[in-house]
């Protein structure tokens, strides 16, 4: 008795970190939305698990005093396949949320739970229907991702598309995991306890490959559009492509650590002209291209600072200035000390 409650106690936990993880990803969004069609789905995606982990915090207290807890802990954790396929359809077109006919797919779930109802008027074995019909909804919902693989294929071909490539198959194989449980469960694998213990522990997975991936890939989709300081400025779907192919540039191939590296560098990169690049930089980031290139060069060379024992000249190099002078200079401008007080004040 005292390993059972043992467990029941450590199920509690883990889904009270989950609940935390939730919480902190709404936050993080609300802080930063700046358009909020794009917003929607992630939202929705991370209420729909916080309900889901705050039932199964709360089940031994309440599951007696509230009606049908069992019947919203189905609903919830059900409705978190569809909804992380609309999540998925959206990463795989990073500028254009799914439209209307896609959003189909959470109707599957009361369709669900009103046939259990019915199969159980008809032929009982309430909750085994609801097995059932939540397997089917899980397997529905997975289809409209394999009818829309060209979208996929679209995030192959673009330079550095993998990463969101792989953050929608992690998802799919999550969402096949809970088919996975369902499937164990209706025959007899897994006890009820066990199918929510590691329900629970994949709905922990999903929260933290999307808090971890899904927030350095999809932020910008959050607060594109709106970054200027000019309210008439605007980026159009092609342009933010562009975007974000220019945050890939930086943050992944950290192409500024090249000295040479500058505007027609980045335009023939992206084979678009220079003014068209510069709009997009002052739109996005608020700044030039020379400016946004060595903001990116501090950064690093702040961190080489602080991490390292190389001299300055070797930093300099490194961070992808392409001289002494003109690294004092940079980073005096942007930080307000030169590189040698910066690491004396970081001792």
């Amino acid at each position: 008795m005292n390993s059972i409650a043992l467990e029941f106690n450590l199920h509690e936990i883990i889904a009270l970190l989950g609940l935390a993880q939730c919480l902190y990803a709404l936050v993080f969004i609300s802080f930063r939305i700046e358009n909020f069609s794009r917003a929607v789905i992630p939202i929705l995606f991370y209420a729909v698990l916080l309900v889901g982990f705050l039932l199964n915090v709360s089940r031994r207290g309440w599951e007696d005093l509230v009606p049908y807890y069992n019947d919203l802990l189905w609903l919830f954790w059900t409705l978190c396949i569809p909804v992380s396929v609309l999540l998925a359809l959206q990463i795989a077109r990073i500028t254009k949320t799914p439209g209307y006919i896609y959003w189909n797919i959470l109707f599957l779930v009361p369709i669900g739970y009103t046939t259990s109802i019915i199969f159980d008027y008809l032929f009982g074995d309430f909750d085994s229907w609801l097995i059932v019909t939540g397997i089917i909804v899980g397997a529905l919902s997975l289809l409209v991702v394999w009818a829309r693989r060209d979208w996929l294929n679209n995030i192959l071909n673009h330079k550095n598309g993998r990463e969101r490539f792989w953050l929608v198959m992690s998802l799919v194989a999550l969402n096949i995991g809970l088919i996975a449980i369902g499937l164990m469960s209706l025959n007899g694998k897994l006890s009820f306890q066990e199918a929510d213990f590691i329900r629970t522990i994949l709905g922990i997975s999903f929260v933290y490959i999307t808090s971890t991936s899904l927030f350095r890939l999809y932020p910008h989709a959050l607060s594109l559009v709106k970054n200027s300081k000019k309210k008439n400025e605007t980026l159009s779907d092609n342009e933010i492509e562009y975007a974000l192919k220019i945050e890939d540039l930086l943050n992944l191939e950290k192409v500024y650590q090249e000295p040479s590296y500058g505007r027609s560098d980045m335009a023939r990169e992206l084979e678009i002209t220079e003014s068209s690049l510069s709009k997009i930089v002052n739109v996005h980031f608020n700044k030039s291209v020379p400016r946004l290139l060595n903001e990116y060069r501090v950064e690093e060379a702040k961190v080489l600072l602080k991490q390292t024992e190389a001299d300055a000249t070797t930093i300099s190099s490194e961070a992808g200035f392409n001289s002494m002078a003109t690294f004092n200079r940079v980073f005096k401008e942007m930080t307000g000390v030169t590189p040698s007080e910066y690491r004396s004040s970081r001792k």
